[in-house]
Order: structure tokens, then sequence, then C-alpha cells
């Protein structure tokens, strides 16, 4: 009996010394205010999400029904879920810039769009840590860009080539066209207002190279076989491009909110993970 009344003492000590539980420790947390960032996305009932308009698989797009799916799409519904709120995606922005220009001025909580984290746009708005990486790309006509034949051009290439303005093309207020205007602004370029503009120009030859990120490219030559036989893949060595999401000017607990989301959630990608993803996209815990 005394062993006993021992082993009960001893077990009643360890759960003592242990503290409250998990659902203890929830509703101790639960109790605590929220942070004045979140508070007020709470309170309104909805996370502003700014995208751009158009489509850009599969990362996200408008399907015959008019309905928005993707990548992008599961992962902003996730982050509002969390929230407890509804989530608002608005689409009327008509370029990359735009988004950011929409997240600088308060038109949204957060960008998410595939956005290019670069030190261009960060003097205007915050930026999460990068959740996805991709190597910029040049798809070069066979018939246009025949002095490319032998190898892929890099920069240097570009440059001393002397190309007109109807060889290469890049997307009009892209990452990509911000980056040769500063790199090379000697450079004569065709900007196209939509990234399928200037793949299919650059596929049927009114242009002979086109300058893209490598998941628009890859995916275009994914869905268009036949484009393989006209155009030739090169991937720009040493030229990432880092996506983040964007944040407006001074919300910095939301900001840390959104990057503790993305760790816990371990959204981490290459283009590779994204273009032979399969099924619906799940961010639970």
């Amino acid at each position: 009996m005394k062993l006993l009344r021992a082993t009960l003492v001893s077990a009643l000590l360890v759960l003592a010394n242990l503290g409250p539980g998990p659902a203890a420790a929830q509703d101790l947390l639960e109790d605590l205010p929220v942070m004045a960032d979140l508070a007020a996305i709470m309170e309104r009932g909805t996370l502003a999400v700014a995208q751009i308009d158009g489509s850009l698989p599969p990362v996200f797009q408008v399907g015959e029904n008019g309905e928005l799916s993707g990548f992008e799409i599961a992962l902003a519904e996730a982050m509002a879920k969390d929230l407890g709120v509804t989530l608002d995606i608005r689409r009327t922005a008509e370029s990359y810039d735009a988004v950011v220009a929409q997240v600088a001025a308060g038109e949204a909580d957060l960008g998410i769009s595939f956005i290019s984290y670069t030190a261009r746009r960060a003097k205007h708005v915050l930026f999460s840590r990068p959740y996805a990486t991709q190597n910029e790309t040049v798809l070069i006509n066979r018939v246009r860009g025949l002095k490319f034949r032998a190898q892929c051009p890099g920069e240097g290439e570009l440059a001393r080539a002397g190309l007109g303005a109807d060889m290469l093309g890049v997307q009009a207020n892209s990452t990509f066209a911000a980056e040769l205007r500063n790199r090379l602004p000697d450079l004569k370029v065709r900007a196209f207002d939509e990234s399928e503009q200037l793949l299919r120009a650059v596929r049927d030859g009114e242009i002979a190279l086109s300058l893209q990120g490598e998941l628009s490219a890859r995916w275009f030559l994914s869905t268009n076989p036949a484009a393989r036989i006209r155009l030739r893949y090169c991937t720009l060595e040493g030229l990432r491009d880092r996506i983040a999401i964007a944040v407006p000017p001074g919300r910095f607990e939301l900001l840390a909110w959104v990057n503790a989301f993305l760790d816990e959630h371990q959204v981490d990608f290459t283009v590779s993970d994204l273009i032979r993803h399969e099924g619906p996209w799940r961010f639970d815990k």
C-alpha cells in the first residue's frame, strides 16, 4: 500500500511540473490581444489580396466558368482561413508593378501574384521571405535567331549582337524589362502587354528572342509541344528571380505573421515543383 501511495504522489508531482496541457496553453493565447495589423483584418472580416488581371498557370488562372484556381489562390485561401476571415482577391492590376503600387497605396493587405522581390520594388513595399525561385530564361526562334544557334546568349552576347527593335522581346512593366533597362540601357527591346503575347511572338518569328521567367517559358513549352520544334530554350546562368509576397509599408506585424505562416507550412518551391504538382494544393498543418 505504501508503495502504491508513493507511486501516485510521484505521478502527481510529475504532472504538476509539466504545467498546463496544449488545450490550456491554447486558451491562454486566445485570451491575449491580437496584434493591431491582424486585428484590423479580422475585425473587417476579409483579407484583401491584390493580383494581376491575367493567368499564369499553374500559379493562378481563370477557368471557363470564371473560377480562380492555382497554387497562389490556394495559398491565399489558406492564409485567410488561418485568420478566420474570407478572401477578397482584387484582380484589377494590369502589370506586376501595378500590383506593387496597389499594395503600396494600402488598397490591399497583401500582393500575392508571383511578384519578383527586387530592390527597385522594395523601395515602396515590404516583402516576405521568398517562397519560390526561378531562373531567367531566353527562348530563341530557330530561324530568326540563327546567329545564336551555336550557344545560348548571355548578356554580353546580347549587348554585342546589335539587335534591332524587332529582335528581342520582354513583357512590359516586368522585372525583366526593368533589369534590361538598368543593365543594358542601349539595348533595343520590344515590349508586349502580356506574357502569352510575348511567347506567341517568338514562336511565330515576329521576334528572334524573348526574355522571361522560367515558369512562363516552361509552361508554354509544356502546353504547346509543337513550339519546341521552332524554339530553343536557354537558361541565363547565375540570374535567379526570387518570388515573395508584397506587404504595405509599415505593417511589420502583418509581415511577421506572413513569414511565420510560410515557414510553418514549408512554402518553398522551385518551378519544377510547381509544374510537376498534381491534385489540389493543401497548406494544412
